[in-house]
């Protein structure tokens, strides 16, 4: 079991990692990833230094301030882990009943 858990680490740290090569290469630093992200910059720190795991709305909008899709952000061994229909569908559920009104009414603001 614990080999699971460094495992997991391990793809959290890829992640960051992943994420930090992509701010660095066109030019953001944390604050800027931060500022276009809608996300602080304490957040940004833990996600890119794994000790947070990223939501989905975070890794989104991370993706969008980057200018890239998210699956160039994860770790390959996530991207092979199949996932069904209602998993993506509760994910997004999730999402949505976290929203603000102002964020669901313009979800441009996400």
């Amino acid at each position: 079991m614990n080999s699971v858990l460094t495992s997991q680490k391990d793809q959290l740290y890829i992640l960051g990692e992943n994420i930090r090569q992509r701010r660095e290469y066109i030019g953001f630093t944390q604050e800027k990833l931060a500022e276009e992200s809608a996300l602080s910059k304490p957040t940004i720190y833990r996600i890119e230094t794994a000790q947070s795991v990223a939501r989905i709305d975070q890794l989104i909008r991370i993706a969008k301030a980057l200018a890239t899709s998210i699956d160039t952000l994860l770790p390959e061994a996530w991207l092979k882990v199949e996932k069904t229909p209602d998993y993506w569908l509760d994910e997004m559920k999730t999402i949505l009943i976290e929203l603000t009104p102002a964020q669901a009414e313009r979800p441009e603001i996400m």
